[in-house]
């Protein structure tokens, strides 16, 4: 499914739904009926294909296809149908195409107790409805946003920091580059893998999606060594560290012997300075919430700072929900300077928006950042769909 993105979802009416079909996009909307009630319940599901009437005609082509693809490899058996025009997809309009799937208890055809039934199942499913809490809303897109990244990291221009250069050829600059990014307040990069040479240090990989990417880039026959910031709120400002780690994967093969017990303390040195040092060894350290209470101990008793207890987190906020947060804040002005996540069909249309227009309340900074760049998990949004109770009730995607 990584051709296609979940980028809206909900659990109310399904008129809802359409009003958030873009109408530069090609897009589709996957829809749930719930009908009848008691021993009668039923579920019905349909799609469409929605182009919209400004979508860019070079791309119109590719997305059809491709959305085509994605609807006969994990829709089998659901109807559905392809449209232009919003106001034909309404309640109304969507039941009397498809009357056929649509009949009521008594065997009879009425929009009207069709209409209440699916209110009625609504309500009655509520508390089984999948509720997006802010946080984990957060987390998902989070994880979208990085394999979206993953996806595009092959395209010439890149995001991982401002002052590395994709193209150099000499390893040993881009090395050097990156130990510097690291270490710069604003800079994107906030992780980096070397491999354990401390003759010749080489960065293996490296990344600014914090812990969640790095532990993806931790193989299990590894031994590796790096530095990744971490960075935590309060009410006060924010504390960063820089933590130096050492990687021993469960399959890794070491000979312990003189030469390699001396690879660590040389790294270290190199690596130097930091902030705090940790071991992590195996899989079950490669969970975020583990790596954050291993690096809680960097944040307490700090010598070589003052000691200004105010700007200290406690260990109320030294968690993955605060981590999270923090992260995804310093990452926004990224994704909006990024031509990579500007929705391409949208630059040439975009225009000026009223103070006083209704819609500015859905285009401030941080909610243009959710409609632009908010990502679900499509296999998780399609098992909360195709839940026969609770769960969601529509979801809209489009090619990523």
């Amino acid at each position: 499914m990584e051709y296609v993105d979940c980028v809206r979802r909900g659990t109310n009416d399904i008129d809802n739904a359409v009003a958030h079909l873009d109408e530069t996009r090609v897009q589709l909307l996957l829809l749930k009926f719930l009908l009848g009630g008691g021993t009668f319940k039923r579920t019905k599901f349909l799609y469409v294909i929605y182009t919209g009437p400004r979508c860019n005609i070079v791309k119109r082509g590719r997305c059809v296809e491709k959305i085509g693809k994605f609807v006969s490899e994990h829709l089998k058996g659901v109807a559905g149908l392809s449209a232009t025009d919003k106001a034909s997809l309404s309640f109304e309009s969507l039941v009397s195409q498809f009357k056929k799937m649509f009949i009521v208890d008594d065997g009879e055809f009425s929009m009207a107790k069709i209409r209440q039934e699916h209110l009625n199942r609504m309500e009655e499913d509520k508390a089984k409805m999948h509720q997006e809490k802010e946080y984990e809303r957060k987390i998902a897109r989070l994880r979208a946003i990085q394999a979206r990244r993953a996806r595009r990291r092959k395209k010439p221009e890149t995001i991982l920091g401002k002052c590395i250069d994709q193209n150099d050829d000499e390893s040993g600059n881009k090395t050097k580059n990156i130990m510097t990014a690291i270490r710069e307040e604003n800079n994107t990069v906030n992780w980096v893998v070397f491999s354990p040479d401390p003759v010749r240090l080489q960065a293996v990989s490296h990344g600014c999606g914090g812990i969640f990417e790095l532990v993806k880039n931790l193989p299990d026959d590894k031994w590796l060594f790096g530095l990744f910031n971490i960075t935590f709120s309060n009410p006060e400002g924010r504390v960063r560290r820089l933590i130096f780690f050492q990687w021993i994967g469960n399959r890794a093969k070491i000979v312990r012997d003189r030469r390699t017990s001396a690879v660590y303390p040389a790294m270290s040195k190199l690596l130097s300075p930091y902030s705090y040092e940790i071991y992590l060894v195996g899989k079950t350290d490669l969970v975020p919430a583990a790596i954050i209470s291993k690096c809680k101990n960097a944040f307490i008793d700090q010598k070589s700072e003052p000691k200004n207890k105010r700007n200290k987190p406690t260990n109320s906020v030294l968690d993955e929900k605060n981590y999270t947060e923090t992260l995804i804040e310093d990452q926004e002005h990224v994704l909006f300077d990024c031509k990579e996540f500007q929705p391409e069909e949208k630059q040439a249309d975009m225009g000026l928006v009223p103070m006083d227009c209704p819609e500015m309340s859905t285009t401030t900074l941080s909610d243009s950042f959710d409609s632009c760049t908010e990502l679900y998990d499509t296999e998780e949004t399609l098992r909360f769909l195709m839940s026969p109770e609770g769960g969601l009730v529509w979801a809209i995607f489009e090619v990523a």
